[in-house]
């Protein structure tokens, strides 16, 4: 789910007349500090760059420093491209999850709202968002592992049939009655197969 919304409700919600913050003075020991790792968590890069910007700096410097990248444009906020390096490591970089991000950006500087407040409030709907996600491949799971097998017991059956010497292919491949039930039967199963992944993929599981 893409939470675009919430970020633009979050920059409006926190908009309120408050005082210029001095500049942040560049500390040269703290720039040298490594950036976090490829596969970090988009949450916690966010709380990350709002401490950094609750401390005081600037926020060109907290995204250049949070990002394994850094930015692209150096002086700017983070493009989507930036932000999808977070988490690339683990597989889960989410192009909507990071456009979310460089709208609220975008949407904080231009309403003059305190973008460490807007960062809060996206880390935790992303946070929510992603536990929500997790929990849902969590529950199709066990009805995916069981469309697989269900899917191989027609195979696993043929086998168990060759084994007692049935000869179950001649019967399937002689023409007539086993002919017909083999092509039913392989009807029924391709339809199942679809039916099981057409469910899966409404739940939110995938195929």
């Amino acid at each position: 789910m893409i939470v675009v919304g919430v970020a633009c409700a979050a920059a409006v919600a926190v908009l309120a007349p408050t005082g210029r913050r001095p500049a942040a003075t560049r500390d040269p020991d703290r720039d040298a500090e490594p950036r976090s790792r490829t596969g970090a968590d988009l949450p916690g890069v966010l709380l990350e760059v709002a401490a950094q910007l609750t401390a005081g700096a600037r926020p060109a410097d907290a995204w250049s420093r949070a990002l394994p990248r850094g930015l692209a444009d150096p002086a700017g906020t983070p493009t989507a491209a930036d932000l999808m390096a977070v988490g690339a490591g683990r597989g889960d970089a989410d192009p909507g999850r990071c456009a979310s991000v460089v709208v609220a950006c975008v949407a904080a500087d231009r309403l003059g709202a305190p973008l460490a407040e807007v960062l809060h409030r996206l880390a935790a709907a992303l946070a929510a968002d992603q536990e929500a996600a997790a929990e849902v491949r969590a529950a199709v799971a066990g009805p995916r592992a069981t469309a697989r097998v269900l899917a191989w017991l027609p195979v696993l059956g043929l086998l168990v049939g060759m084994v007692l010497g049935a000869r179950p292919i001649a019967v399937l491949l002689g023409g007539g009655l086993g002919t017909t039930t083999a092509l039913l039967g392989a009807g029924l199963l391709l339809g199942g197969r679809l039916w099981s992944r057409a469910l899966l993929r409404r739940a939110g599981g995938g195929s």
